[in-house]
């Protein structure tokens, strides 16, 4: 059963990439309406991702997790790319980066 849902997860996001990379418009109500952030070329990045992923699925190299990973991945570039705030702080040119220090036991 946990494949047919995936399956259908699978298909549903793929479709809503397609849908916007051809300049539709998605429904509000869609659950990855989060990826109308995204331009056309990104989205052919997505849908390339998803179908390598999904390929090393069908010949045994992957599993489910890292394709729901992929997935992960890319929602949460959507809510940084949404989040002007966040967004503003990784295009900084102040942005101080900081080295890590060994931890002390």
């Amino acid at each position: 059963m946990k494949v047919i849902t995936l399956s259908k997860k699978l298909l549903e996001i793929l479709d809503t990439a397609y849908k916007l990379r051809l300049g539709e418009d998605v429904n509000s109500q869609n659950p990855f309406v989060w990826l109308k952030v995204f331009d056309s070329d990104e989205l052919g990045e997505f849908i390339t991702e998803i179908l390598n992923a999904f390929q090393d699925l069908s010949s045994g190299i992957n599993d489910w997790e890292l394709l729901d990973a992929v997935i992960h991945e890319w929602q949460e570039s959507a809510i940084t790319l949404q989040n002007q705030e966040v967004l503003s702080a990784f295009l900084s040119e102040d942005f101080d980066e900081v080295l890590l220090t060994k931890p002390r036991l």
